[in-house]
């Protein structure tokens, strides 16, 4: 399950190799480029030494094709956001942090955690909040920014905290160690790094105890939060247990040892073992964590057709030679959760065991929720447009999405699993909460079941403006609210057209069959207002017949003239003389004729 980060790297390096090159598209994956081009995964990423990570490619990066030289080698420079930092940087000998800056893998990483958010909004205590966390005078109501300025000011951001470890450190340290101490410093303030246990061995030259002392700082309220475990993790595993052997040369560095794990995963078996898929693992995971290559991984495993498909509790082999290391928990995992029963492969739409997982958080609070670290969701999206954010987390769970994957966005959350094979809802199982898609391509929010009718006629409204009519009239039985509002006299009228109005009005009055013209107000659509969806299909029940023909109004094409007949009161007669009236035959008869007189 490769993680694709729908980021783009900005001036990112990108040199073509002979063989051709492509360029990453939203939601492309290594196996899916390689699919499509005709080769294997492992040719591509023998093409490819300068992806670090294959589970996480980007947006707009290139990708040379199999054929030719390998692109970035060695000492190639990758420049992002005005910072330029070698290949071999990770394993240099050390230097002074006088001098250091945070590398872009430490800068990458620190996104990750915060999230991204390019529309300003207010976090629970009412800060305005924008880009990665970032908050301050320059945050204005409704500001947005691009993804490329919100780097720019995560860098800004970032500078105090730099600041903070250059002052505080007083030893040689690694790029990966300095970018660790920058991202706690970042989290946690710069207070808390001067008083920490870290630092105190830090500067006693016990680097291996500084490692360890990482897991200590990952609670909040008092108690222990998952998400801050996975980033201490994360963090620890930067840092690394090496001593710098030097200020500047490169330094043969060995692999440092995985994290501590929350997740209590068995020691994978060495030469020829295997090991058993957990939530949230991806093939670049299980590689990592056992000290083998991910092209090895896969040489291991050719019963594998698609890398980025694997599944809990399914057997993965172990190249000869894999070090037993504990599972350090997969993108959007939870630190090492133990795998129920084999979820519905992604792409066929069911997800039973996704149902329980969400089931589970039924009446949590959304920002509790986002703190807990229960569900992978993302801390800076506004608890009242969660939507997306939830269910892309608790798919993650369920090892229907990876990490890349997640989506705040409703539409792209669409794209995504249409991409996987999943199925829109049938609006005949709908449920109150479902968000469907109308033919128009705009999304409802199902709130009330009972308002179906109006369901169906957006899409017949949104049919006949293919045929590019004169005009477009409807009419239906909608609303109750009608018969409050005219009783059974008069139909309600509703027209976005003053001639049409006119002419259906003076046609009813003709065919004694009369309507009445009622309000198309736009304040009147504030209440069909949705957090996840285009519009929602009700607006309570102040005005329903109103708000039902504002629905309505939605699916009408720009100056198209359309009028809605809400005939609820007038089709019927109860009491002694209950029946059909017929109504309004006459008046659309009578309008017919004088348009064709």
């Amino acid at each position: 399950m490769t993680a694709v980060n729908f980021s783009s790297h900005a001036n990112a390096a990108r040199t073509s190799a002979a063989g051709g090159s492509v360029s990453v598209q939203q939601g492309d994956t290594l196996s899916a480029i390689a699919a499509r081009n005709g080769v294997s995964l492992q040719a591509l990423l023998a093409a490819n030494p300068q992806i670090s990570n294959p589970d996480l490619i980007f947006a707009g990066d290139t990708i040379n094709l199999p054929g030719g030289a390998g692109a970035a080698g060695g000492g190639a420079v990758n420049q992002t956001a005005g910072v330029q930092q070698t290949a071999a940087a990770s394993g240099a000998g050390g230097s002074q942090p006088s001098g250091m800056s945070m590398s872009q893998a430490g800068l990458d990483m620190v996104k990750k955690y915060e999230g991204l958010y390019t529309k300003a909004y207010r976090d629970p205590v009412g800060i305005l909040t924008i880009g990665y966390g970032h908050t301050g005078s320059d945050v204005r109501e409704g500001q947005t920014i691009t993804e490329a300025q919100a780097t720019e000011l995560l860098r800004k951001d970032l500078g105090t905290a730099e600041n903070a470890v250059r002052k505080a450190v007083k030893v040689p340290l690694t790029q990966g160690q300095f970018d660790a101490l920058v991202s706690f410093t970042f989290n946690c303030g710069a207070g808390t790094l001067q008083k920490s246990t870290i630092l105190e061995k830090l500067n006693a030259g016990d680097y291996a105890g500084a490692q360890a002392e990482f897991g200590k700082y990952n609670h909040g309220g008092g108690r222990v939060l998952p998400g801050l475990t996975r980033r201490r993790n994360e963090e620890a595993q930067m840092f690394g247990n090496q001593k710098p052997t030097g200020t500047g040369g490169a330094q043969s560095q060995q692999p440092s040892p995985a994290a501590p794990s929350t997740g209590g995963g068995q020691p994978a078996k060495a030469a020829g073992g295997s090991y058993t898929v957990k939530k949230g693992d991806t093939l670049w995971d299980i590689a990592r964590s056992h000290g083998v290559s991910l092209k090895s991984l896969i040489a291991a495993n050719p019963q594998i057709a698609n890398p980025d498909l694997i599944y809990p509790n399914q057997k993965i082999n172990l190249p000869s030679g894999a070090q037993g290391a504990g599972r350090t928990g997969g993108a959007g995992g939870t630190g090492g959760a133990q795998g129920t029963s084999t979820p519905t492969p992604a792409g066929n739409g069911k997800g039973a065991n996704t149902a329980a997982i969400a089931k589970s958080f039924e009446g949590r609070n959304a920002s509790e929720l986002k703190r807990s670290g229960a569900l992978p969701m993302n801390p800076n999206v506004p608890n009242n447009v969660c939507c997306a954010n939830f269910v892309s987390a608790v798919l993650q769970k369920n090892g229907l999405l990876s990490a890349g994957e997640h989506t705040d966005a409703v539409r792209q959350l669409d794209v995504t699993l249409r991409r996987k094979g999943w199925q829109p809802v049938s609006l005949a199982n709908a449920k109150p909460g479902d968000v469907v898609t109308s033919l128009s391509g705009q999304t409802i929010e199902v709130l009330n079941t009972d308002a179906e009718g109006r369901l169906v006629l957006c899409d017949a409204i949104a049919y006949a403006a293919r045929f590019k009519p004169r005009a477009i009239i409807d009419i239906a039985t909608l609303t109750g609210a009608c018969v409050i509002a005219l009783g059974d006299v008069r139909s309600g009228l509703y027209a976005t057209d003053a001639a049409l109005a006119q002419a259906l009005q003076q046609a009813g009055e003709a065919a004694l069959d009369p309507c009445w013209p009622m309000p198309l107000d736009d304040e009147y659509a504030e209440g069909l207002k949705s957090n996840f969806a285009d519009v929602a299909n009700v607006a309570g029940r102040p005005a329903g017949s109103v708000t039902a023909a504002k629905f309505l109004q939605r699916f009408v094409p720009e100056g198209t003239p359309w009028a809605h007949l809400d005939i609820a009161g007038s089709a019927w007669k109860s009491g002694k003389a209950k029946g059909a009236t017929g109504r309004p035959v006459g008046l659309l008869v009578q309008y017919l004729l004088a348009q064709a007189a």
